[in-house]
C-alpha cells in the first residue's frame, strides 16, 4: 500500500570459526559417533547446507575422484517421510571435492553403514532410498536434528556456539584465509554469480584482512627490546 513503509527485514549476524577454532570443533567431533562427525565434517569442509547434506545418497559419492554430487535437498520432513526439492539455485547443483583423508574414512562408514544394512533386514526402511547419514533403519534424519544435535555438541564440548548454518560460513572463512580464489569459492557454495559470494562474504575479506595485517604487527621493532633504534 502507498505511504506504508515496509517493515525492515533484520539479517540474522553471520558467525563463523577461523581455522584455528575450526581445529577444535574438528578435534571435539572424534569423541562422537562417526556418522554426526562425517555430517558436521561435510559442512565444515565441503560448505554443504543443512539440506543438502540430508538428501545426501551413495550415488552422490565418487569415491575414485574425490568429490561429491550435490543435486537435490531435504526442506522438511513430515511423518517420517522426507520433502525433496531441487537445489536453492541452478548453480547449487555442483561438485565437490573433499580431502583425502573425509573419503578415507567416509570409505569406513561405508562399510559399517552396509553391515547394518544387511543385519536389519527386513526392518531396513529406506526404501528406494540410500542416504548416507540416516536416522536409523534408512530413514531420513528429521530436518531440525542437526540444528539441536549441533547446539547440544558444542554445549558437550564448551565451544563457541553458532547456528548449524554457520559452519558453511567457516568453510569460506578458512577457505579465504588460505587465499583460495573467489571464484572456486562460488563454485564450491552453489551461488547463483560471484557478485553473491562477493557480497555476502564481503566482511569476512574485511576481518581476515585485519587480522593479516595485526600479525604483521610482531614486525614493530619497538616491541623487540633486542633491538636498538638509531637516534636521529
Amino acid at each position: 500500500m502507498e505511504g506504508v513503509k515496509k517493515p525492515k527485514v533484520t539479517k540474522t549476524e553471520m558467525k563463523f570459526y577461523d581455522e584455528s577454532e575450526a581445529k577444535k570443533v574438528i578435534e571435539s567431533l572424534y569423541k562422537e559417533s562417526a556418522m554426526w562427525r562425517l555430517f558436521i565434517l561435510t559442512a565444515i569442509l565441503g560448505g554443504l547446507r543443512r539440506g543438502e547434506i540430508l538428501a545426501l545418497e551413495w550415488c552422490n559419492i565418487n569415491f575414485e575422484e574425490g568429490f561429491i554430487s550435490v543435486n537435490k535437498s531435504i526442506s522438511l520432513t513430515v511423518n517420517g517421510q522426507a520433502i525433496i526439492k531441487e537445489p536453492k539455485t541452478k548453480g547449487s547443483k555442483r561438485n565437490i571435492t573433499m580431502p583425502e583423508w573425509y573419503f578415507k574414512e567416509l570409505k569406513e562408514y561405508w562399510t559399517e553403514w552396509k553391515k547394518e544394512k544387511l543385519k536389519v533386514g527386513e526392518l531396513w526402511s529406506g526404501g528406494n532410498f540410500q542416504y548416507v547419514f540416516h536416522a536409523g533403519f534408512g530413514k531420513p534424519i528429521y530436518h531440525t536434528q542437526p540444528s539441536k544435535w549441533w547446539r547440544e555438541f558444542c554445549s558437550r564440548h564448551d565451544l563457541r556456539y553458532i547456528r548449524f548454518h554457520d559452519p558453511r560460513h567457516s568453510h569460506v572463512a578458512i577457505l579465504l584465509e588460505n587465499e583460495t580464489d573467489l571464484k572456486i569459492i562460488q563454485e564450491r557454495l552453489g551461488h547463483s554469480s560471484y557478485q553473491t559470494t562477493a557480497d555476502t562474504y564481503a566482511h569476512v575479506s574485511k576481518n581476515i584482512n585485519k587480522a593479516t595485517a595485526d600479525k604483521l604487527n610482531k614486525l614493530d621493532p619497538r616491541k623487540n627490546s633486542s633491538t636498538t633504534r638509531q637516534q636521529l
